[in-house]
């Protein structure tokens, strides 16, 4: 491997679930390769919200409110393609790239970087002993437990944390509310295809 990523495509559905409400579902497509990455929001949502997916501090992502936002942000996977939102991302040259649906905008790859991360293991399992071993998406997987501890808008929370490894990938990931198993977020490789990516798809388009 030469770069920072292995050479990869991954296509990830998102299953977020709260007491009373819809599953919220989205699915993320990923493209690595070298110093580069390219992902693609196949529901078109905004840049803030997908950023905010990897770095909610519960785990959880970002979680809709309200029964409302549960079903406006509902997607049926099998559905066809519609707008997408883009983000485009080199480590090399630090530059980023946001297309929104009807606009687009430079921004720091750093900023981008940990949604490609998403899909990753290194630095995960650091120190940690896995509990078991499973079999997903065809491949031998470790599975690993841990609790997430903190505080978000002045309230504790403490939330429940499992993910299956599989080399360099993190092939499931899942989160749940210690104290309402209820509220969760689950986030599954559905898709993964190593040695496939092309540098056009990971460069993004001229403007």
């Amino acid at each position: 491997m030469t770069g920072v990523y292995p050479n990869v495509h991954a296509r990830i559905r998102w299953t977020r679930r709260a007491p009373g409400a819809p599953p919220s579902i989205t699915t993320t497509a990923i493209w690595l390769h070298g110093d580069r990455f390219h992902i693609r929001d196949e529901a078109g949502r905004a840049y803030s919200e997908i950023v905010g997916d990897v770095t909610e501090p519960r785990g959880f992502g970002l979680m809709p409110q309200t029964v409302e936002d549960f079903l406006e942000t509902w997607t049926d996977p099998s559905a066809g393609p519609g707008e997408t939102t883009d983000l485009y991302g080199d480590l090399t040259t630090g530059e980023g790239l946001v297309r929104e649906p009807g606009r687009s905008w430079e921004t720091a790859a750093a900023m981008i970087a940990p949604v490609a991360a998403q899909l990753l293991s290194i630095g995960r399992d650091q120190g940690l002993e896995p509990v078991g071993e499973r079999y997903h998406l065809g491949r031998d997987c470790l599975e690993f437990e841990t609790f997430r501890e903190g505080a978000d808008n002045g309230r504790g929370f403490r939330t429940s944390v499992r993910w299956l490894s599989c080399g360099p990938f993190v092939l499931l990931h899942e989160v749940s509310d210690a104290e309402n198993a209820g509220l969760c977020t689950r986030r599954e490789v559905i898709e993964l295809a190593e040695g496939v990516v092309d540098d056009c798809e990971v460069r993004p388009p001229s403007r």
